[in-house]
């Protein structure tokens, strides 16, 4: 608003002042109504809040991405009963969208581009549910994409960009803190509100010990969230300039890498090693003093971790060698879902089954293919298996068209250069991360990887002006380089 001339502290004042005689006038007229005083208390602190992150765009962006990662929206409805986040953080975006669109701050052009993918998945679940696939699966797509492209619209700078990152590392430091203090405190049994969940799982031969679900209802997905998100608390730590934006990064890298192993998650142990070794390329002496921080790490958490990663490596031997005898019957089940879903593919190849259909197939097709029923119904545990059991070739290759776009606009903006090379990379680690861990993984909760394609177009957007002076105003962090450069300056 400084450009145009308007005093956003007057801007404020006037909002501020003008809720304060709006609620005023509600608790007057409560008193006649009878209206809860939850919803009083809330108009006086929710609504200031949310016209204070207004004014602040990167603000607001930082608390959007915070609540979809720590899956707040989900939190809230299945703990307190709360079934509206979700539109509410909507309706923010659209706020913060029409107010750009009054200071004529137009969205760039890969959000055209993004928009074409999006409405060719749109039109192909729409075709499928032509075809007698369930319209809720179908809507759930299209609303994932449509908030996707909404975030797209308003990362028109480096410093919403930042805000973004910023969400993500508060959310990590957030969801694997709890995690922590769970551990070391005993309180599995508390659930935090929601965002610490435990369950009692097998673990390995007779162990039977808690897993960290976090705020997510399976332990596995908990680790690919932490796994995506520890490229961006690594970055921070390594190029913020900010002393106490470095230490929260440490801490939040730390917390997260402990509450990964917490989850006893193999999958996604397997692609912390993946990103440990993309890290290390080219430096050996990197590789190896991770390996044996990692080992130490393993022994201190709990020793049965790595009596589970070798019952899994002894079934995967087996399997390879066709001895036809696996150990573990969890990783027995995995193979059934995944087998499954290649025949269903196969059966299926150009349309697949429909979006969604699988897990209420499985049952009666593992039964018709001599699989393992497991007494319940599954999911592919695949990614790309899930696509092509459920979409197609078609389907899968319109979903890989919009992947592959959106690492090519980051692989676009890296060789570009300049301030934001530090997060294209960050970002490109944390897309390996989420596609090594989706090797073992279905699309359960999809909104993270959307929230990743979103980051990637709008880095190729705003990669040209990283130098400008522009991006100074509302920062919320920054880098070494950046102020030894002459780049931005940190408020």
């Amino acid at each position: 608003m400084r450009g145009m001339g308007i005093n956003t502290a007057h801007f404020e004042g006037i909002f501020l002042l003008t809720l304060v005689a709006a609620v005023s006038s509600i608790a007057v007229v409560s008193n006649v109504i009878e209206l809860p005083a939850p919803m009083i208390l809330g108009a006086f602190t929710v609504i200031p809040i949310v016209i204070w992150m207004v004014a602040r765009p990167p603000l607001a962006i930082a608390f959007v991405f915070f609540c979809f990662f720590t899956n707040a929206q989900q939190v809230f409805s299945l703990v307190h009963g709360f079934d509206y986040l979700t539109e509410l953080l909507l309706l923010l975006l659209v706020v913060l969208f029409v107010n750009d669109l009054s200071q004529r701050r137009l969205p760039g052009a890969t959000c055209g581009i993004f928009a074409s993918l999006l409405l060719l998945n749109a039109a192909f679940v729409l075709l499928q549910v032509s075809f007698g696939a369930g319209m809720q699966f179908a809507v759930e797509i299209i609303k994932h994409g449509l908030i996707t492209l909404i975030v797209l619209i308003l990362l028109i700078d480096i410093p919403r960009i930042k805000g973004a990152l910023a969400g993500i590392v508060l959310a990590l430091a957030f969801m694997s803190g709890i995690s922590v203090i769970q551990y070391i405190f005993d309180l599995y049994h508390l659930s935090f509100g929601g965002f610490g969940a435990a369950t009692y799982h097998h673990i390995v031969g007779d162990v039977d010990y808690w897993r960290i679900d976090g705020p997510l209802t399976d332990p596995n997905y908990y680790a690919q969230v932490l796994l995506i998100s520890l490229p961006f608390a690594i970055m921070g730590a390594a190029r913020s300039a900010s002393i106490v934006w470095k230490i929260l990064c440490v801490i939040a890298l730390c917390a997260g890498v402990a509450a990964l192993l917490l989850t006893y998650s193999r999958g996604a142990l397997i692609g912390f090693a993946v990103l440990v070794v993309a890290y290390s390329y080219g430096r050996w002496r990197l590789l190896l003093f991770t390996g044996a921080a990692l080992s130490l790490l393993l022994f201190a958490v709990d020793g049965s971790y790595l009596e589970r990663l070798s019952v899994a490596s002894s079934d995967i031997i087996a399997l390879l060698r066709s001895e036809g005898y696996l150990q573990d019957t969890a990783i027995s089940g995995r193979l059934s879902e995944m087998v499954l879903a290649i025949y269903l593919f196969l059966e299926h190849p150009m349309f697949g089954i429909g979006v969604g259909q699988y897990e209420g197939l499985y049952q009666d097709a593992a039964r018709h293919f001599g699989l393992m029923a497991r007494g319940a119904d599954r999911e592919a545990h695949s990614l790309l298996l899930e696509l092509l059991a459920e979409r197609g070739l078609v389907g899968t290759l319109i979903y890989l068209l919009t992947a592959g776009g959106a690492l090519f606009c980051a692989l676009r903006a890296r060789a570009r250069g300049g301030a934001a090379t530090p997060m294209v990379r960050a970002l490109l680690y944390a897309l390996l991360a989420y596609a090594s861990t989706s090797l073992f993984l279905h699309e359960a909760f999809p909104m993270y990887l959307w929230l990743l394609i979103a980051l990637c177009f709008s880095v190729a957007q705003i990669a040209p002006l990283s130098t400008s002076a522009q991006a100074r105003e509302g920062d919320l962090w920054t880098y070494e380089d950046e102020t030894e450069g002459g780049g931005y300056a940190s408020h």
